[in-house]
């Protein structure tokens, strides 16, 4: 039987940090105030996108003003290890195996260690830096030893419904009313914020199962590093309304709620994406093919120039015709006939092969504006 708070993290009682460095600034919230965005390329290292490891010494700075008598050894011997994030990738960038389809689920109750504020999920150790082989090793092994009140940077789930079906009556019975939110992976890596599954990094960083079991327990366990964000929660329920509702209550409720969740977001990013392109369109046109209900000045002081010139033109044209027509009244030449074009025949027929072709032009979101 596994542990009672195999998907949950601790106690919301015990210290929010273990950091050696984050610890002596205080309060969770002045740190989550300093550093409201979480770039996870700060606290894991290594590079996003060939950006290198300009978040980390950003990261540094930042906080540079709440260190005091900082020990260049330890310093030192900290940067000796930093790298991992290039050996084995956590950013989600290169994450760990293919994209989930499967929705991660959740039980937690008032007792929680990370309880959903507004959707929003913090774990215990809200920015502790992963950016070592040391440092992940150990609080994996910290985190699967749920005895333990030390607080980690993982907020844990499970694919499974049935391990939420056999943990929630043992849950209710020991701790009051369950509830179960639902997060989508794959909202979260468009979010660029890392996800692990549990077992795979147990076998990479060779840490052993605490219970013995050959590792049945964390088959379907998975890990969300630091924080989950509200743009990745499907929803949350309670649990006894599923179970009263269907006894099929994932097939049922959850499964449609995140494939309607998964198609509001599709929507959603096709329209923003539709509107960034209809802008670049738009930047792009000539100024004449620009809609607008306001008439352009500039182009209407170019067509009053132009017309202007094709007046003064047509002026000088009629004025040679005329003296061309006197001069040739008097020597009594008649005037030369023009030439009719002759009307090739089929034998002169211009080639399809040889015919100019003419790329028509086209002309993007027109018809939208």
């Amino acid at each position: 039987m596994p542990p009672s708070s195999t998907y949950e993290p601790f106690d919301a009682s015990a210290p929010s940090f273990t950091d050696s460095t984050i610890s002596s600034f205080g309060s969770q919230s002045s740190m989550y105030s300093l550093q409201q965005k979480l770039n996870p390329q700060d606290l894991l290292g290594g590079s996003v996108d060939g950006v290198g490891t300009l978040g980390t010494s950003l990261w540094r700075k930042s906080l540079k003003r709440f260190i005091e008598d900082e020990d260049e050894e330890e310093d030192e011997e900290g940067e000796e290890e930093e790298g991992e994030e290039e050996v084995h990738p956590w950013n989600t960038s290169q994450q760990q195996g293919a994209t989930l389809e499967t929705p991660f689920l959740r039980l937690w109750d008032e007792h929680s260690g990370s309880q959903p504020k507004d959707n929003h999920m913090k774990a215990r150790a809200t920015r502790q830096r992963l950016n070592t082989r040391a440092s992940r090793k150990e609080s994996l092994s910290l985190h699967l030893k749920h005895d333990t009140r030390t607080p980690t940077p993982y907020i844990s789930f499970t694919v499974s419904p049935s391990a939420i079906r056999g943990l929630a009556p043992r849950r209710t019975e020991k701790r009051g009313p369950q509830k179960l939110i639902v997060v989508d992976p794959i909202a979260r890596k468009r979010n660029r914020m890392p996800f692990l599954h549990v077992l795979d990094e147990m076998d990479y960083y060779d840490i052993p199962d605490p219970y013995n079991q050959r590792n049945r327990y964390y088959r379907d366990h998975y890990i969300c590093l630091w924080e989950v964000t509200p743009d990745e929660v499907v929803g949350q329920w309670d649990y006894d309304d599923l179970l009263s509702t269907s006894e099929d209550w994932y097939e049922d409720i959850i499964l449609p709620a995140v494939e309607n969740f998964r198609q509001k977001t599709t929507a959603s990013d096709a329209e923003e994406l539709a509107n960034l392109l209809g802008g670049v369109s738009l930047a792009n046109k000539p100024k004449a093919l620009q809609s607008s209900s306001k008439p352009n000045k500039a182009v209407s002081v170019e067509s009053a120039a132009l017309n202007d010139h094709v007046s003064k033109k047509g002026a000088v044209l009629g004025s040679a015709s005329e003296k061309a027509s006197t001069r040739n009244a008097t020597t009594g030449k008649a005037r030369p006939k023009k030439a009719t074009p002759k009307e090739p025949s089929s034998s002169e027929t211009v080639s399809d092969k040889h015919k100019p072709k003419i790329k028509p032009v086209r002309l993007a979101f027109i018809e939208d504006e």
